[in-house]
């Protein structure tokens, strides 16, 4: 091969390999431009993703196998306190007291060894006071080998403080219509001057006998009253229990320097009285509120002073 031969061949073989390495700068210019174009969306995707956690008002986050947050928003540095992105790297310990974070990491457990999203309520310490969460987590795949913790928590603290007054609402409620309950079920009636009535009616147990016993004495003392009727017509029956609420406010009105008059004693009870052996020397009996509303006024001197009439 000649001379002119020789470098005409090379020259072509030059020729060749800048064509491939033409094409191959191209394919990487292509690949470089893509590159670029995949970065640029998933920026744009990573700013969307941000803007959507900062501005949705629950607390947000991703903690990675070591329990580390990964991801936040703004509501978790809100919630500590920290400045934009101060809670990255941070652990459950790093922030809550011993007890606190040893239970959130063990229902951080219990979630991943689950594989699905579980929930549960959450109170939390925080210098404002005691804050009550309704916390959403669930397992992500394909962040490092062990996955990740994604975590969604909803302040509820406004709902469980409307839940505690509305308890709290009720239960004046409740014990406003118990307390007018019992004013109605143990009525105090003044027949005469100085002269009081007390209808039981229904039955009779350790409270209602306690209060029953409370009242007299109490209406006794403020109204000056001499003689007190204590009417058993609507007791159906009488046990040990009301025999010896009986006794204790017959006892107690005569400290009192007053007299009981019990009316509406039937033969039923008069023999349960009997049988017993209750102790009734300290009462007036009579077997009808008529007949005790008459002792008692005679005892007044008087027929026809009555509140009733």
């Amino acid at each position: 091969m000649s001379t002119q031969e020789r470098l005409e061949a090379e020259n072509d073989a030059l020729r060749r390999e800048n064509l491939e390495m033409r094409r191959r700068l191209e394919a990487l210019e292509r690949e470089n431009e893509e590159q670029k174009q995949r970065i640029a969306a998933l920026q744009h995707s990573e700013l969307v993703l941000q803007g959507f956690l900062d501005h949705t008002p629950a607390v947000m986050y991703v903690k990675d196998a070591e329990g580390r947050l990964i991801l936040t928003n703004s509501e978790v540095d809100k919630f500590f306190g920290a400045p934009r992105g101060g809670m990255l790297g941070k652990s459950d310990f790093d922030y809550f007291p011993k007890a606190v974070a040893e239970e959130v990491c063990a229902f951080d457990r219990s979630v991943m060894a689950s594989g699905r999203a579980c929930q549960k309520e959450d109170a939390f310490p925080h210098p404002e006071g005691m804050r009550h969460y309704l916390t959403i987590k669930f397992p992500i795949y394909g962040i490092g080998a062990e996955g990740a913790l994604g975590g969604v928590s909803i302040d509820i603290t406004p709902i469980k403080q409307a839940e505690a007054l509305r308890a709290a609402a009720q239960a004046e409620i409740i014990e406003a219509q118990q307390a007018t309950i019992r004013e109605l079920a143990t009525p105090l009636l003044p027949i005469a001057e100085h002269a009081l009535l007390l209808p039981i009616v229904g039955a009779v147990d350790e409270a209602r006998a306690q209060r029953i016993i409370e009242q007299l004495l109490q209406a006794i003392t403020e109204q000056g009253a001499d003689t007190a009727i204590i009417d058993i017509t609507g007791v159906r029956s009488v046990d040990a229990q009301v025999a010896e609420a009986l006794v204790r406010a017959a006892q107690g009105v005569r400290l009192l320097g007053a007299k009981v008059v019990l009316t509406g004693i039937q033969p039923s009870i008069a023999r349960t009285f009997v049988e017993m052996g209750v102790d009734l020397s300290g009462l007036a009996t009579t077997g009808t509120l008529e007949e005790g509303i008459a002792r008692a006024l005679r005892r007044r001197g008087t027929t026809t002073r009555t509140k009733a009439d």
